[in-house]
């Protein structure tokens, strides 16, 4: 009979290396394991199978939902790019609301800890939100200031308020977004 106090006799070897003792053993499936197949975790020692098995559980977003949550990422950015940068100083205010109306949707489709749908959603909210840059509007007016209808100075201070404006928008809708769909701080 052991103890707390007292040692046992049983000598264990390491299940991929026979021919290695140890006294160490994986904290979830209890084989034994040396310390070239064990991994440190911040729950204890486990082996590199049980490490990948608990990897493979954390993609559980498939390449289908993934996609989706991309479009919607950038559909949902693109259309609050189109009208929120329009509205100026205002866009301070409401650009918060809107990040969490499009976050609680993204939240909703979201299978949960996925490093591919990390991806997506930011990937589909900078360029939904950036994509507005490339207007018609913006072209039209450098064609006239080169074409002498308006003077450079004009053009130059509507295109930089533009520019400000979405650049200020899309920084805005990516960190609430971020922080609220991925728990995640801007300081990281």
């Amino acid at each position: 009979m052991t103890g707390p106090g007292t040692a046992t006799s049983e000598t264990l070897f390491c299940t991929f290396h026979p021919q290695r003792e140890t006294l160490l053993r994986c904290n979830l499936c209890g084989r034994p394991m040396c310390t070239e197949c064990l991994v440190l975790v911040p729950t204890g020692y486990r082996c590199k199978e049980c490490v990948a098995r608990i990897h493979q559980g954390y993609e559980k977003a498939g390449w289908t939902r993934t996609v989706l949550l991309g479009v919607t990422a950038f559909l949902m950015s693109l259309f609050g790019g189109v009208f929120l940068p329009r509205i100026g100083f205002w866009l301070i205010f409401v650009t918060p609301v809107w990040a969490y109306v499009v976050a609680e949707a993204l939240l909703r489709m979201k299978p949960g800890a996925s490093l591919r749908a990390h991806r997506a959603i930011l990937a589909g909210v900078w360029a939904g939100s950036l994509l507005p840059l490339l207007n018609l509007n913006l072209l039209g007016v450098l064609l006239l200031a080169l074409g002498g209808a308006i003077s450079p100075m004009d053009a130059f201070a509507y295109l930089g308020f533009q520019v400000l404006w979405q650049a200020l928008y899309a920084v805005l809708l990516w960190t609430i977004v971020r922080q609220r769909v991925f728990g995640l701080s801007i300081w990281r």
